[in-house]
């Protein structure tokens, strides 16, 4: 992650809820990443934030969630795309959410490279779109990109986990406001044992879309 991003998870109260992402907002070319660590057996969390937005879990076994935006752009391409690619192994995720994807090509590639499953949403014009991959069944898919976000149900042992992963817009803080609340409004409306929101908020730690979201 380059210097000064940062990365969000936390827990909304009472609910089995919660959020990682990045928090910086506009564009800085490099990759910004947020990484979750639960504990698979019963999915209380147990994270412990260090510097560079990496998770510790006190747990041995645990399931990862992670997110990238991964920056859309030539520069550095192909090689860009291995790097992307060996980091991502390097922490070997279970669930792993990615924005400014530059193509549906692109989004299969990584998938099979990391033996995951793949849904990738564009953003409907020439800036790439939106990524969700999983190591376990993708029982149902949704597009958001209403409010640029898109929604997986996933299987996960006897638990059914629902994801969403967003980009929400650097520009428009009444944009971004408005999206994340309709998003959490959508996922009031189902039936999810856990819900994960990933994402590039573009959103600083004390904002409004944060709040929302605790």
């Amino acid at each position: 992650m380059g210097e000064g991003i940062t990365s969000g998870i936390e827990e909304k109260s009472c609910e089995n809820y919660y959020f990682i992402g990045c928090s910086l907002p506009g564009r800085c070319g490099r990759q910004n990443s947020g990484l979750g660590k639960l504990c698979c057996k019963c999915l209380e969390r147990e994270l412990i934030m260090e510097e560079r937005g990496y998770i510790v879990s006190k747990c041995e076994k645990r399931l990862c969630l992670a997110t990238y935006n991964i920056w859309n752009s030539d520069e550095g391409m192909p090689f860009r795309a291995e790097c992307i690619a060996k980091e991502i192994q390097k922490i070997n995720p279970d669930i792993l959410c990615l924005q400014e994807v530059k193509d549906k090509t692109m989004a299969y590639e990584l998938a099979d490279k990391l033996e995951m499953s793949c849904y990738f949403i564009s953003y409907g014009n020439d800036e790439g779109g939106i990524c969700l991959l999983s190591a376990y069944p993708i029982i149902e898919k949704e597009d958001w990109m209403y409010v640029n976000a898109q929604y997986a149900a996933i299987q996960y042992n006897l638990k059914t986990l629902g994801i969403v992963n967003t980009h929400l817009p650097w520009d428009s803080v009444i944009k971004r406001e408005k999206y994340i609340s309709k998003i959490v409004s959508r996922l009031a409306e189902k039936n999810c044992d856990y819900v994960f929101v990933l994402g590039d908020f573009n959103s600083g730690n004390d904002s409004d879309v944060f709040r929302m979201l605790k």
